[in-house]
């Protein structure tokens, strides 16, 4: 939080539960992957964020999905500073 705090508006912050946050698409229809998904990519788009703070955000998914979003996020840093915390997975 004090990241969030120092940064302001040039930092997002995506908990492990994305559920009641406001993005521009409508998620609730959406797998917990693809809500992650939508979410970066929305994120992506904001010039203005220069540092993503993610919070657990493969906890709730399985492996295929972690690892199509881990390959996200790899692009995602090319332009973006990204801090997460990962859940431990005993796969």
């Amino acid at each position: 939080m004090a990241l969030k705090q120092e940064y302001g508006t040039q930092c997002v912050m995506l908990p492990a539960n994305l559920t009641g946050l406001m993005w521009l698409a409508d998620g609730k229809n959406l797998s917990t992957g693809q809500r992650t998904v939508t979410c970066l990519q929305e994120i992506l788009q904001q010039d203005d964020v220069k540092y993503v703070l993610l919070d657990e955000w493969d906890a709730n998914l399985d492996s295929n999905n972690a690892s199509a979003v881990d390959a996200m996020l790899d692009g995602i840093a090319e332009h973006k500073v990204i801090v997460e915390v990962r859940h431990i997975r005993r796969d």
